[in-house]
């Protein structure tokens, strides 16, 4: 891996002023949305967008309006309104160019919301929300029910129990896919990112904890150990890399603070990484972040800064 981020940074400019890198998703524009600007808009004009602000200033807002573009996504699940929060969404509507076409969705009524324009089936985008990436056994722990007023000891006792399934079980064809070991080249990019000596990683998505999706990570570093022992930043790089590796050519990547538990160092590598992934497979990426790690060195095309005007009005600056 290339350690030199003002390298990468120059490669990938040259390869977007050549056009060897396009934007697929060129503009959004934020029509009467909540505390936005009136009429707000970003022009993508780098194939690595940073989305920066303080607290409240609109990022996770944003993200979740450019969430509405992976697969199969309605929007009533990113924005709805409830007795207790009317939303902000009276006239709203956002619009997305995607290879020159407008997609739009409009609120209609309340908890409706109309599209007009189709996205383009081979237009892939993923998105990877860090803060929600939690490991089986702290789920289990932290916000499983296996019984009413539970002791924090029998929790424990209980996953010591279910534990055993994830070594004994044997898995049928159409689970394997849920259990897998992340391939050698994929080691040795979390390794450079962690400055870590990991031998192998496993991958176990299952249910044998209160009957509910977890994931299980095993690694190995001469011991093995669980993601429960492991570092937060081992299994959110883990989980980030496996999820990255996977993306298809061409596609947009969302990645919703990627800093979470990571080292300044880690999190310079890991933007490395990112802008090698550009390079590699022509993608778009689109990042929400409160790392001035992340944001150094970038240029000021790929910066976008949201800025609350008298506590109120969010403006958006390129």
């Amino acid at each position: 891996m290339v350690d030199d981020i003002q390298k990468l940074i120059t490669e990938v400019d040259t390869m977007y002023c050549r056009e060897v890198l396009k934007n697929r998703l060129s503009k959004i524009k934020i029509h009467n949305f909540r505390k936005f600007a009136q009429e707000s808009q970003i022009n993508f004009t780098f194939p690595l967008t940073v989305i920066v602000g303080k607290n409240g200033s609109g990022k996770t807002t944003l993200m979740k309006a450019l969430k509405l573009l992976t697969k199969n996504q309605i929007s009533k699940n990113e924005f709805f309104e409830t007795a207790v929060d009317s939303g902000g969404f009276e006239g709203a509507n956002l619009s997305y160019w995607i290879d020159g076409e407008r997609l739009q969705y409009k609120r209609m009524r309340q908890n409706e919301w109309g599209k007009e324009g189709n996205i383009l089936d081979e237009f892939k985008v993923t998105y990877v929300q860090t803060k929600s990436m939690v490991g089986a056994t702290d789920k289990s722990l932290l916000y499983d029910d296996i019984g009413k007023n539970t002791k924090q000891i029998q929790k424990v006792e209980y996953i010591i129990k279910q534990s055993r399934k994830i070594v004994q079980n044997k898995l049928s064809k159409s689970e394997r896919k849920q259990r897998y070991y992340l391939e050698k080249n994929v080691i040795e990019i979390i390794n450079w990112i962690l400055q870590e000596e990991i031998q192998y990683i496993e991958i176990i998505r299952h249910k044998y904890y209160s009957g509910t999706w977890g994931t299980s990570v095993i690694f190995n570093d001469g011991k093995q150990y669980s993601e429960y022992n492991a570092g937060s930043g081992e299994f959110v790089i883990a989980s980030i890399v496996d999820r990255i590796q996977h993306i298809s050519e061409n596609s947009l990547l969302l990645l919703d603070e990627p800093e979470v538990s990571l080292h300044p160092g880690a999190q310079k590598r890991l933007m490395c990484y990112i802008l090698e992934t550009i390079k590699k497979k022509k993608v778009q990426v689109i990042i929400t972040t409160h790392s001035t790690t992340i944001v150094d060195g970038l240029p000021k095309s790929s910066i976008k800064c949201l800025r609350k005007i008298d506590n109120s009005v969010i403006v958006i600056e390129e």
